[in-house]
């Protein structure tokens, strides 16, 4: 079967970098609006372009980096994004640093200094791509989030210190709805922050006077296919569903748990960096074991594992100051060919 979008979908800002050539240039000269019909079938096309990781085998392994702080060197990385072309942008807190790798691990750029002006980070923990391609980056250390085009270049920022229902302390995670907006795991206020794409506070769920209701310092999030917040509740060693109203649906875990993030493919496996036993685990999404990872390869410390497209986990691995690439082991199920989507 043969998905072909209309050929002014490649005409707006959501798939300004999706749209790509055969030669490998993008088509990067966009108007400034887009019809919402339009970014629906482009989201129809984005979430069924999500792969399934009961689909593959990951019985061969890569990654790169070393300990150190020149360019393409790492100091513990926390957190890890892809984009639909396989570029890698990694998280730094110790060298307040983003940096920028190809598909295959060779470094292309840097950005973000030290400080807290705009641009500038400290300790950032998390990122991710959103609808537009930006880089939506967790500033913990000045508890923010900054949003930066690919490039590195500062677009705007949002949130601040304090006890306000829109404030951040510590935020610790990120991920995008379906909807486009911002959601964000606030360690330090033990709940889920969701802000509109352009920053504007909407609402906060999670935080329970009663402990097995609520959430105690969590750590990630992120969003399945029916619009529902996985969340990693690394203080409760659990993780927890809640559906897009934000009421708790289910949870699942042990004492021994100990996350650092977590990913969720198209049909709601979750695959669980486990800080504490230094494994990678993928279960369904009640908590059912489908595979588990420890010693092959050698993981310390794992962190924020992310899916790219064709379905291959890529991980910070931080006690080895490198990215961990668990590959899928057979075609992705879906392709882009520069002119539509293929099955």
């Amino acid at each position: 079967m043969e998905t072909k979008p209309p050929a002014f979908l490649g005409q707006n800002p959501w798939t300004r970098r999706l749209a790509q050539c055969h030669e490998g240039t993008l088509l990067a000269s966009f108007p400034s609006e887009v019809h919402p019909l339009i970014y629906q079938y482009w989201l129809a096309l984005k979430l069924e372009d999500k792969p399934q990781i009961t689909d593959a085998t990951y019985d061969t392994f890569s990654g790169f980096g070393s300990k150190g702080t020149d360019p393409g060197q790492f100091m513990r990385p926390a957190g890890v994004a892809v984009d639909v072309f396989g570029n890698i942008f990694v998280t730094e807190p110790e060298n307040n640093r983003i940096q920028v790798f190809d598909k295959n691990g060779v470094f292309n750029r840097q950005f973000g200094v030290l400080g807290g002006q705009d641009g500038q980070l400290f300790f950032p923990v998390a990122v991710c791509v959103d609808h537009y391609d930006d880089l939506v980056v967790v500033d913990r250390g000045n508890n923010r989030i900054q949003v930066f085009e690919a490039s590195g270049q500062f677009k705007f920022k949002f949130g601040t210190f304090g006890f306000g229902p829109q404030d951040l302390w510590d935020p610790s995670g990120v991920a995008i709805d379906n909807q486009g907006n911002i959601i964000v795991s606030v360690e330090g206020h033990h709940r889920i922050s969701i802000f509109s794409s352009s920053g504007i506070w909407l609402k906060n769920f999670g935080l329970k006077r009663d402990i097995f209701e609520g959430l105690l310092g969590p750590v990630g999030v992120q969003v399945d296919g029916d619009g529902n917040f996985i969340v990693c509740d690394r203080g409760n060693h659990r993780v927890v569903t809640f559906n897009p109203e934000g009421e708790r649906l289910r949870s699942f875990g042990t004492s021994s748990l100990n996350m650092w993030g977590i990913a969720v493919d198209r049909i709601g496996n979750i695959i669980i960096a486990d800080h504490n036993l230094h494994q990678l685990v993928i279960v369904d999404k009640v908590g059912q074991v489908l595979k588990n990872y420890i010693g092959v390869p050698v993981l310390d410390f794992p962190k924020s594992p992310v899916l790219d497209r064709h379905g291959n986990i890529i991980i910070t691995n931080a006690g080895h100051h490198r990215i961990q690439i668990f590959q899928a082991g057979k075609p992705p199920p879906f392709t882009f060919d520069g002119n539509a989507f293929s099955e």
